[in-house]
C-alpha cells in the first residue's frame, strides 16, 4: 500500500499540476468603492459646466451692446463733428504807438488792424490790450478802439492810467460789430502839456 502510495504520489502531483494550469483561480470580484461620491462629483461638474456656459452667454450679450453704442457714437460723430473748445486766443497788432496833448479824442495815425468777427466764429470776447502813460504822472491819460471809417469808437474799450511809466492795461469785454472793419486808436490827455503816451497797442480775440 505505502509503495503504491510511493509510486501514484508523482502522477498525483503532475496531475495536480496540470489541474492548476487548465483551470485557473477565479479572479477576485473588483469592489467600487462609493458609486454614490462619482455620482455626486459628475453632479458638481455638470453644473460648473452650466455655469461657465451662462458667464460666456453675459459677455457676448455685453460685448454686442458695447458694440451698438460705439456704432452710434460713430454716426453721431459723423452727423455732428465736435468743435474743439480750448482754442487758443487770437492777439492782433494795431499801432505801434504814439502821443496826443489834446482834452478831446484824437486818432494816431501810425497803425491799424482790418477785423470781420466772421472770421473768428465762436469767439466768446475782445479786448483792447494797450500800453498807456501819462507825462510826469500830472493827470490822467485815456486810450479807445475807434472805427476809422465812421468815427464810432467801441465804448467797452476805453482804459485809463494816471501813471508817468508805461502801464499794461487791458480794457473789459466787447463784441465787434459785424462785417469788415478797420481800427486804430485814439487818445486823449486831462492835462494840457501833459501828453497821453501809447506804445504798442493790440486787438486780443478769445475763444
Amino acid at each position: 500500500m505505502l509503495k503504491t502510495l510511493l509510486l501514484l504520489l508523482p502522477v498525483l502531483i503532475l496531475a495536480g499540476l496540470a489541474f492548476w494550469f487548465i483551470f485557473p483561480a477565479k479572479p477576485e470580484p473588483v469592489l467600487i468603492s462609493d458609486q454614490t461620491s462619482s455620482k455626486q462629483d459628475l453632479s458638481t461638474l455638470t453644473g460648473k459646466i452650466n455655469a461657465l456656459e451662462n458667464k460666456v452667454t453675459e459677455l457676448e450679450s455685453s460685448n454686442s451692446g458695447l458694440l451698438n453704442k460705439l456704432n452710434s457714437l460713430e454716426s453721431a460723430g459723423k452727423g455732428n463733428p465736435v468743435q474743439s473748445a480750448n482754442k487758443s486766443s487770437v492777439l492782433l497788432p494795431i499801432n505801434p504807438g504814439g502821443s496826443v496833448n489834446s482834452t478831446s479824442w484824437q486818432n494816431l495815425t501810425s497803425g491799424t488792424v482790418t477785423v470781420d468777427p466772421a472770421d473768428y466764429p465762436g469767439y466768446k470776447s475782445a479786448y483792447l490790450k494797450i500800453n498807456l502813460s501819462v507825462f510826469q504822472g500830472q493827470g490822467t491819460a485815456y486810450a479807445r478802439l475807434v472805427n476809422t471809417a465812421n468815427t464810432l469808437a467801441i465804448i467797452p474799450s476805453q482804459v485809463s492810467t494816471g501813471s508817468f511809466s508805461a502801464v499794461a492795461l487791458t480794457s473789459a469785454g466787447f463784441k465787434l460789430p459785424a462785417g469788415a472793419n478797420t481800427y486804430t486808436i485814439q487818445l486823449y490827455t486831462q492835462v494840457p502839456g501833459y501828453p497821453a503816451q501809447a506804445a504798442d497797442s493790440f486787438l486780443q480775440i478769445t475763444y
